[in-house]
């Protein structure tokens, strides 16, 4: 089975999220990481909420670094440029 085959997905994205964000031993490189999942997640996400509480946390500047370290990562899942639109957003 190669890994073009099946696809797999991070649950309860939000929540999960926001738990990081909350405990002092996750650092940002770490909610990177999950805001990545995130974002190739199906679920609903809402992004203002977790946005807020990183700058709540971390300062703008610490959501414009976890941004960068989840988007180097970052590979749409059709072949289209929505970088621009999807980084207004989030």
């Amino acid at each position: 089975m190669r890994s073009e085959d099946f696809t797999m997905e991070l649950l309860c994205c939000e929540e999960t999220i926001l738990n990081e964000i909350e405990h002092k031993e996750f650092k940002r490189k770490d909610v990177a990481l999950t805001y990545y999942l995130c974002m190739m997640s199906s679920e609903k996400i809402d992004w203002e909420k977790v946005n807020k509480e990183i700058i709540r946390r971390w300062s703008f500047s610490g959501l414009e670094y976890i941004k960068k370290e989840a988007y180097k990562n970052y590979k749409p899942k059709r072949n289209i440029n929505i970088y621009n639109r999807t980084i207004n957003q989030l």
